[in-house]
């Protein structure tokens, strides 16, 4: 069976895209723990958030693949001076990318600020996005 998961794709693809912005751009599991956050910034870590299959598509039974959607979380740790400029960076690098032939280009499920309050040094505000492709058992004992 095929894996579905781009998250190394998409990594590759923000530090590709937007290297010179964001010094740190990692997997989420590498992040430091919540008290050392702020230490490094703009930052951006990177986690698969959902999956699921694609508007309710059922596997089919002849040829086993089914439709899934993958939701990536790209979670910001920016300056609040810089933030607006900082995510907008993000969307330009994603919106569209289609990271293989197997999958459908990214698209926007919007985002949200985490650290509630208004004003301070940093937002931390956390982007998702999806990407469609087909989840295919290629193993012919099936």
């Amino acid at each position: 069976m095929q894996n579905p998961d781009i998250q190394p794709a998409l990594i590759e693809r923000l530090r590709a895209e937007c290297g010179d912005t964001f010094p740190v751009i990692e997997d989420a599991w590498n992040a430091p723990p919540a008290e050392r956050l702020y230490e490094t910034t703009p930052a951006a870590y990177v986690f698969l958030y959902h999956e699921g299959p694609a508007g309710g598509s059922e596997p089919e039974t002849t040829c086993p693949r089914q439709r899934v959607t993958m939701v990536y979380a790209v979670h910001l740790v920016v300056p609040s001076e810089t933030f607006r400029e900082d995510a907008h960076r993000i969307r330009e690098a994603l919106f569209g990318w289609c990271p293989t032939e197997q999958h459908e280009p990214m698209a926007t499920r919007g985002g949200e600020r985490l650290n509630g309050a208004i004003g301070g040094l940093y937002v931390e505000y956390r982007q998702l996005w999806s990407v469609d492709t087909w989840l295919r058992n290629n193993n012919p004992n099936a």
